[in-house]
């Protein structure tokens, strides 16, 4: 026989051989198949497009699916319907990247329970060229919440159940990173229990363990929102007010925590009264970091216990609380005029002879959200240094000039409405074409508007800046210089620009009755306006005796002046009028009308005068 053929016996040890490699395959394959099974561990795999193709019994039961109930359906049908899009994300990227991960996710099983998982995956590419995921699963349920336990202990109290010092001071460090970014103040309360010792040392410790107990519910109860409320030992509890913009909002919190000690605490059956003391550090005034601004704090609480129980006290005692209230109010400020905040009212002016309403000063507002209606002396020297007074200004111009145009539409007599420049204004470029083109937007008449300006305005300006208004005033515009007699009171200033009126300052009339020195004054500034041609609006007119007493001196001026009238006018009005009216055609004050809002402003022209008495 040839040696290329195989005998018989050969080939029966051949195929013996065989058969005993294809069984060890077997028990190798039924080995790795009960491992996968049994182990308690889940076992997943998924295609490209996330369909499951295997999965084992661990995975199974884990899940609470039989192997066809998973079998050719999506993955996402264990994940919650608010992290789907997430994940199928991440498994798009995972097949993409072909990077092998480990994560914690959140899953639900068939009856929709939730539950926790770490999943390691592992991209592979099969016997057919075809990329998968394997997906090994292990369920940590238990394991996160035996480490919550010892997260919740480590950073809470275990008599009150209140953060601790560790957690305080973790929460305060992020707390003062966001105030250096976003330019706002925190402030540390640190509250200590009056004479909590004598009650430890009267009614035994478990009443002093309950008391604390107590305190701790009840400033929970009261403070929430974003409040940390900590205690760190003893009878100290430490309150962490991590974003603050205003002062008042630090003393209200501090005195709403005080009053939470006038009502008595039950203990062991029995009303127990006692008060506390607080100490308040703020950042970035008392301490840029946490350990100086809790011994801060701790300091002012000492010195509320030494000064009398019960009270709180800011560490520091000169603290500039202004200086504070700008920062944030500037800030704000920024806001105010896109959010609609800003509003103007309006004081009438009133004929001195006829009491008609004749004119209107637009005064401007900010409804600030917190801190409610305020002045324009709170914010429009802010709205100077940073810049913001040009859209403001603008704003109040536009504004104005719209709604004394709205009233003329409505029938009533035109008036002049009266709006207060800045100089930054004045400076502008574009400063005529502006309220040239306001004019002509609101299609009010120029003879209408009234600009008003301050000395300091002109002794800020260049020539080609005043140009600007004697250029406005041509167009038939009146200008008026603002709180004349307690600024320069230069008479070249005067000179320099052709004003139509004087504003004489508040300060001369509120004691012209009484006070000798500003009757004289007022008088001089009167003749000085006659002689340059000039008419005055007294401003600040609140009392009737104010009133009486400036129609005295009015009276005393024009006889003294002899003035002469034209001819024609004596016809229709008396001598003591027209006299009156060139010296002074209107003044405004609150005898009259404080400023209103528009609406009740239309209700003044409704009535179109008041009584003169």
């Amino acid at each position: 026989m040839s040696k290329q053929h195989k005998t018989k016996n050969e080939l029966i040890q051949e195929i013996t051989k065989m058969q005993r490699e294809i069984q060890g395959l077997k028990k190798t394959h039924e080995n790795l198949q009960t491992l996968f099974n049994v182990a308690p561990i889940g076992l997943s795999i998924v295609n490209e497009e996330g369909l499951y193709e295997y999965v084992n019994e661990f995975y199974c039961k884990l899940y609470g699916y039989a192997p066809e109930e998973l079998i050719g359906n999506h993955f996402s049908m264990i994940i919650p319907p608010e992290n789907k899009a997430l994940l199928i994300k991440q498994h798009k990227e995972f097949m993409k990247n072909r990077t092998n991960t480990t994560k914690e996710f959140k899953v639900i099983n068939k009856k929709q329970e939730q539950f926790t998982v770490l999943v390691t995956s592992v991209y592979f590419v099969d016997s057919d060229s075809l990329p998968k995921k394997a997906s090994y699963v292990i369920d940590i349920t238990e394991q996160k919440k035996i480490e919550d336990i010892f997260r919740y202990q480590a950073y809470h109290d275990s008599l009150t159940g209140l953060p601790n010092r560790k957690f305080f001071i973790e929460n305060l460090n992020v707390a003062l990173e966001k105030c250096s970014k976003h330019n706002h103040m925190l402030a540390i309360m640190f509250l200590d229990l009056d004479r909590f010792k004598n009650i430890n040392d009267v009614l035994g410790h478990s009443a002093g363990d309950l008391l604390l107990q107590s305190v701790a519910d009840r400033l929970r109860k009261s403070l929430e929102g974003n409040y940390i409320v900590s205690r760190f030992g003893g009878d100290e509890f430490v309150i962490l007010l991590p974003e603050v913009y205003y002062i008042d909002s630090i003393t209200k919190t501090a005195e709403k925590i005080i009053k939470l000690f006038d009502t008595p605490f039950l203990i062991h059956g029995k009303e127990l009264f006692i008060t506390s003391s607080m100490g308040i550090g703020i950042y970035p005034c008392d301490g840029r970091d946490p350990e100086t601004l809790i011994k801060n704090a701790d300091t002012a609480m000492y010195r509320a216990k030494a000064d009398a129980r019960g009270n709180y006290q800011l560490y520091s005692s000169s603290i500039d609380l202004s200086a504070f209230s700008s920062l944030t109010l500037e800030n704000d400020l920024y806001h105010a005029l896109e959010e609609n905040q800003l509003v103007l009212y309006y004081q009438p002016q009133v004929n001195i002879c006829t009491g008609e309403i004749v004119g209107a000063e637009a005064l401007i507002r900010w409804q600030h959200p917190e801190l409610g209606l305020l002045t324009p002396d709170k914010f429009i020297p802010l709205a100077e240094n940073n810049g913001l007074i040009i859209p403001i200004g603008k704003w109040v111009l536009e504004t104005a000039c719209i709604q004394n145009r709205k009233w003329q539409d409505l029938g009533y007599p035109p008036i002049q409405i009266a709006v207060n420049l800045s100089v930054l204004q004045i400076q502008q470029n574009d400063f005529i074409d502006t309220v040239t083109h306001i004019l002509r937007a609101s299609k009010l008449n120029p003879n209408d508007l009234e600009l008003e300006i301050t000395e300091s305005i002109i002794m800020k300006s260049n020539i080609e800046d005043l140009m600007k208004l004697n250029k406005l005033k041509q167009l038939g515009i009146k200008i008026s210089m603002d709180d004349f007699g307690v600024g320069y009171s230069s008479l070249s200033n005067l000179k320099n620009l052709d004003v139509h009126h004087l504003k004489i300052d508040r300060s001369f009339l509120y004691d012209i009755d009484l006070n000798s020195n500003n009757c004289a004054i007022f008088t001089a500034i009167l003749l000085l306006a006659n002689s340059l041609g000039l008419n005055i609006i007294p401003e600040g007119i609140e009392t009737q005796n104010q009133f009486d007493f400036l129609k005295k001196i009015l009276s005393f001026t024009s006889s003294t002046l002899q003035l002469k009238v034209n001819t024609e006018n004596l016809h229709t009005q008396n001598n003591t009028q027209i006299i009156t009216e060139n010296l002074c055609a209107k003044i405004q004050g609150y005898l009259f009308s404080p400023p209103v809002p528009a609406d009740q402003f239309e209700e003044l022209l409704k009535k179109r005068k008041f009584e003169i008495q």
